[in-house]
């Protein structure tokens, strides 16, 4: 989950061109789920704007424990 604004058009992996498949829960709020292999990760995630420009980014780690 996180906040994006007006000028996200849509959020990918870092490095990454195709857009992921994400909900938005209302103007400024977005979710989305990711299958994820078991263990530690790191997932970047970048906001990419109408023209194609990255506009915003984070990243996060998962531990995933099980199916």
């Amino acid at each position: 989950e996180g906040v994006g604004w007006l000028d996200v058009a849509s959020i990918r992996i870092a490095g990454r061109t195709t857009p992921l498949a994400i909900s938005w829960l209302d103007t400024s709020h977005w979710q989305l789920t990711l299958s994820l292999p078991v263990g530690a990760q790191t997932v970047e995630l970048e906001a990419v704007n109408r023209q194609g420009v990255v506009v915003g980014g984070d990243a996060i780690t998962v531990t995933v424990t099980g199916p």
